[in-house]
């Protein structure tokens, strides 16, 4: 897999990205939808899924903490509705805060396919979501208990190793390679990318000879990979960490701006400043407060998630500050809040 990854990276760029990305999407997606059929007929219905899950008290895995009864379906606290809803908001819309997706409405034809792209991505990734979450719930029915040496995150191979066939087990692998493979490449033409601009930078933004240059991004994907790979053996648990912080503070720091830069007229770059600074401050407080003990374990404070909160108060800012300085001028947002066929040359 990272041989191939690195090969129609290298070798084909931004253009074979795309299109194995179509492909693997395609996959990614038909894998969800079993799982959401394997599950929902093995419980016997989707209302038996949320009546079952309601009554499990004990833990998720050999050494954990058991569950307390009820709380899985509890709007508020970790892992919960309400947690899983701002989550959604971060890893849902929110990703068009990440490089890799920024890059490719970037390169779309006209303004209004990159606009078209973003909404549409937010339909895909809402089925997406409920059908893990069905998943996620369906499968600590099934299966209230990890065995032994196995982790939580283990449940949906789990799954459809006891439950499906080998070709449908299989084509679950396929889909789980094919989502790291879509990550994995994205990340590397972002990498890239970015290495090519620096080079640029370096050399005075002079003109580059254009076969240097392809052999440079190249060896700057394989390089990449590589060390990715090495890092991936020994490091695991490293890597994960900080791709969850990473694209979390991306989330919880853009979303808001974002959103509103695409869709108000009003929003401005004090405005979005505010969101950055006040939703970071907010999380780290928000944490600390939780973490510490401060906030009372049963207070409704606690069961807020430094995400969720963060993000409410990013967008109060946002608007307020937005709505008490001076809008932005029209030429930056009139490409974006106007009709094409209402804007003039």
């Amino acid at each position: 897999g990272v041989v191939v990854t690195l090969l129609y990276t290298a070798f084909g760029g931004f253009y074979a990205v795309v299109w194995t990305d179509v492909v693997q999407c395609g996959v990614f997606l038909l894998t969800i939808v079993i799982a959401v059929i394997v599950v929902i007929t093995q419980v016997g219905g989707l209302s038996e899924i949320f009546t079952q899950a309601a009554a499990i008290n004990t833990p998720p895995e050999i050494g954990a903490d058991p569950t307390e009864a009820g709380s899985m379906l509890k709007l508020l606290g970790s892992y919960t509705a309400l947690s899983l809803f701002f989550t959604f908001l971060v890893q849902g819309p929110g990703t068009g805060t990440r490089p890799e997706y920024l890059q490719r409405m970037q390169a779309a034809k006209d303004m209004k396919t990159t606009l078209s792209t973003y909404k549409y991505a937010w339909i895909i990734l809402i089925f997406v979501y409920i059908g893990l979450n069905i998943v996620g719930v369906g499968g600590r029915v099934l299966m209230p208990t990890m065995a032994e040496g196995l982790k939580s995150d283990w449940i949906m191979p789990v799954l459809f190793m006891t439950y499906t066939n080998p070709i449908i087990t299989g084509l679950f692998f396929a889909g789980l390679l094919a989502a790291a493979m879509s990550t994995v490449d994205s990340s590397m033409i972002i990498i890239t990318s970015s290495a090519t601009d620096i080079l640029k930078v370096a050399k005075g933004n002079k003109k580059i000879d254009q076969k240097r240059l392809t052999l440079f991004s190249r060896c700057v994907i394989i390089l990449t990979g590589i060390a990715v790979f090495f890092m991936a053996l020994h490091s695991n648990d490293f890597i994960v960490t900080v791709a969850g912080y990473g694209f979390g503070i991306l989330g919880l720091t853009f979303f808001i701006p974002l959103i509103f830069g695409l869709y108000s007229k009003r929003a401005n770059a004090k405005g979005a400043w505010a969101c950055i600074i006040g939703g970071s401050i907010t999380f780290c407080i928000w944490q600390y407060c939780i973490s510490s003990g401060i906030f009372a374990a049963d207070s409704l404070a606690a069961t807020i998630p430094p995400l969720g909160m963060s993000i409410l108060v990013g967008a109060i800012l946002m608007w307020i500050v937005s709505i008490c300085t001076k809008p932005m001028d029209e030429k930056y947002w009139k490409p974006y809040l106007t009709r094409p066929e209402d804007m003039t040359e």
